[in-house]
């Protein structure tokens, strides 16, 4: 499903009235419960607040994505909500949050809020765009703006004319939105800098995009921007940076930038690989 059947006009809240986080969840959820997307607001809020305790949902950048796949929800949706003030919620960047997406699926609706999840992460990785939801008077020109934007069909590599191609590799712990996310800054900066690049992302739905072994070999360098495990023995004898995914999504640029400077860059591989043959070759992993 896309984004535009999912978010509706009447699941946006324009102005919250809420000043916390709890409250502002509760707000949000009642919105969901008045327009019958879900059957149960206690049980919905405890699986939300569950997900926050595995790690808090706020995104940076004011922009926070509460979401949960419930049997209580009936039917998928998004609810978009924006706060004039902002709101306390723990984000990494000590920032308040003023602009919300709950996304809701049932708990049998395989890959809606996954794929739902990595399309908002997509739009919100682009420039400006974050901005141009703020400035919004109204709710159809909210609806608008997912217009403007391709949020499907993304072969995931950036084409252009000169310079060097490079892969990436993007993850994280619950491999939902900061995987999404690292990938667009990652291609964004690619691109900026002339290059071309293709990211393999590795979420909770799987590989997708997965890289070629022709990718691999004719890439100038790899970056990988994960919080989990990535096997690298595949990028044996290649510059590879690995780095958090925060930095995919903060300091993409530079972790592109770090193939070229970066003179541990291949040593990294090199070692990361031997350990690998190690592993197999007296331990039979």
């Amino acid at each position: 499903m896309s984004i535009k059947e999912l978010l509706r006009k009447d699941l946006m809240i324009m102005s919250l009235k809420a000043i916390s986080k709890d409250v502002a969840l509760d707000e949000m959820i009642a919105k969901l419960a008045a327009h019958d997307i879900i059957h149960d607001s206690d049980l919905l809020k405890k699986s939300i607040m569950v997900r926050e305790e595995q790690g808090v949902t706020a995104l940076g950048h004011g922009i926070a994505m509460p979401h949960s796949k419930h049997i209580v929800v009936d039917k998928p949706a998004i609810l978009f909500a924006r706060s004039s003030q902002g709101i306390p919620y723990q984000a990494a960047d000590g920032q308040p949050v003023d602009l919300f997406f709950m996304v809701v699926a049932p708990s049998d609706a395989e890959g809606v809020q996954l794929e739902a999840i990595a399309d908002l992460s997509k739009y919100l990785a682009k420039e400006g765009f974050a901005d141009r939801l703020r400035q919004a008077n109204t709710e159809d020109d909210i609806l608008a703006l997912f217009d403007c934007l391709p949020s499907k069909e993304d072969s995931g590599e950036q084409v252009s004319h000169a310079g060097d191609f490079i892969v990436a590799v993007t993850a994280c712990a619950t491999g939902l939105i900061h995987t999404y996310m690292a990938e667009e800054a990652l291609k964004k900066a690619a691109t900026k800098k002339g290059m071309s690049i293709k990211v393999e992302t590795n979420g909770a739905s799987g590989v997708k995009n997965a890289l070629a072994e022709d990718d691999i070999l004719r890439a100038k360098g790899i970056i990988i921007a994960s919080d989990k495990e990535i096997d690298v023995e595949r990028f044996a004898g290649k510059k590879l940076v690995k780095r958090p995914v925060a930095d995919g999504i903060k300091h993409a640029a530079e972790l592109i930038e770090a193939l070229y400077t970066d003179e541990t860059a291949t040593k990294d591989s090199a070692d990361l690989s031997l350990k690998g043959k190690l592993k197999r070759t007296f331990f039979g992993e």
